[in-house]
Formats: structure tokens, sequence, C-alpha cells
């Protein structure tokens, strides 16, 4: 455990400690304009996201997230706790990371930052929690703002949507219920999901509008013959929402 403790705030000769990468990741306390990158969207390719985080930015996340998760899986496998105190998993289903990869929804957006900044944040405390517990400094890992393991449980079932998983989140983990104000979580806790209990954040919206797919290649718009075929906004809007329409953020900038 100390040899971990150490590695976490010092790190190796080859890497910058662990402990000084997540200050630096959480110092974007939300996603601004510079943070996202607008691949267009892509008529051979409708259904990819338009919007996803630039590359450092992503990279940086994808490591503390796999670096803080490892180090609290060595760190609990010291332990001998009780069954009811689960190991700690920062992106619960790895759903926050996938989102930031490609989403077409500030809304996911912001949520999954939100979600991973605090988690990473929690984390560190966690781990602490684990070295006092090793060191007998602490008796054991129960505390009142545990989250109930049903929690996580329940975010196992298949086709759970983003919305579904981010409503368990912000219900059923203190961190993130904390971050609603009292009508909110009263509002959530009645049915009400999150979605519409938090706006997308205005800043971004603001600053990217709508797109039409476009069409790189011209044999997308031919005949056999080679004819070209004019197709107006109009009849390319009823395409993209055909091949989208299983998809519950379209074109659309939530």
């Amino acid at each position: 455990m100390a040899d971990l403790h150490l590695g976490y705030l010092k790190g190796a000769d080859s890497e910058h400690a662990l402990f000084d990468r997540i200050a630096k990741l959480l110092r974007t306390i939300q996603l601004e304009k510079h943070d996202l990158v607008d691949r267009g969207l892509d008529s051979k390719n409708p259904t990819r996201p338009r919007f996803t985080i630039r590359p450092e930015l992503l990279k940086q996340a994808e490591d503390v997230i796999i670096s803080l998760q490892t180090l609290l899986d060595a760190a609990f496998s010291l332990l001998q706790p009780d069954p009811a105190n689960a190991l700690y998993v920062v992106d619960p289903e790895s759903m926050m990371l996938f989102t930031l990869k490609g989403s077409n929804s500030f809304f996911e957006l912001s949520r999954a930052w939100e979600v991973i900044t605090t988690r990473v944040a929690k984390g560190q405390q966690v781990f602490e929690k684990y070295v006092y517990v090793f060191q007998g400094k602490l008796a054991n890992l129960a505390s009142p703002s545990n989250t109930d393991p049903a929690v996580y449980e329940s975010l196992k079932k298949e086709d759970l949507t983003f919305d579904d998983v981010v409503d368990k989140l912000y219900q059923g983990v203190p961190g993130l219920r904390a971050r609603l104000q009292p009508e909110q979580a009263s509002r959530l806790d009645g049915g009400e999901p999150l979605r519409s209990l938090l706006q997308s954040p205005i800043h971004l919206k603001e600053v990217f509008s709508p797109r039409e797919p476009n069409l790189h290649h011209q044999k997308d718009t031919t005949t056999k013959k080679g004819r070209g075929i004019p197709i107006g906004r109009t009849v390319y809007r009823k395409w993209i929402k055909k091949s989208l329409s299983n998809k519950r953020t379209n074109v659309e900038l939530e």
C-alpha cells in the first residue's frame, strides 16, 4: 500500500504523478466551446455523432479514468472489506467516456463531463480512505456518503440509454445528487427525467448552429446513367430523419 500511495503522489521517472494528472483534468470544470470538436454531419455515415471533445482532453480523461481505476483496484485488493462495501468504480459501465467520444447532444456531453470529474474527485477521497483503513487509522470503509451498491447494480441492465444512466446516478449517488437543487432532486425522485430538469448549456448552443450533411461524393447524388439529381434541403432532411429515426437526438442540438 505504501508503494501505491507513493506512486500516486510522486509518479514514476517517465511520467507525471497521477495526483498531478488528476489536478490538471479537474481544472476543466465545465466544457467550453474550445473543448469541443464539430465533425459535421457525414452523408456516408449519418449515424456518426456530430460532436466529440478535443483529442488532447479526451486522451487526458481516458488516462486518468484508467489509471485511477487501476490504483483503486490494487488498493482495494489489499483490504479485507465488508462485502457491503463494493469497489469504487470511476465510470460505471464506461458510459460517460463513451459519450464524450461522440454525441449530438450538448446535454449529454455536459452531463458526462460533470459525472466524470465528480467521480474522479471522489475517487481520490476513496483511495485515501483505503490507505487509512489499511494503516488502521479508520476502522472500516463504511460511510453515510457511500452510494448504495444497488444503484450500480441497476446500471448493469442491458439496453439502458444515456438518460437512464444519468437519472439513476444523479438520483442515487450523493456527490451528484448534491449538484441538484432540492426541488430538482424531488422532481427527479418523482420520475421526471434529468434532461428536463437541467437545461443544455446556452454558451455552447449559441456557438454551434444546426448544419446540413455534406455530400462529399458525387456518386451519392447521381443515377446509374450519371445524371445528377438535385437534392433539396427539405428532401435531405427527410432522408436524415428516416436514417436516424432510432436516435433520440438526431441533427438537433440539445
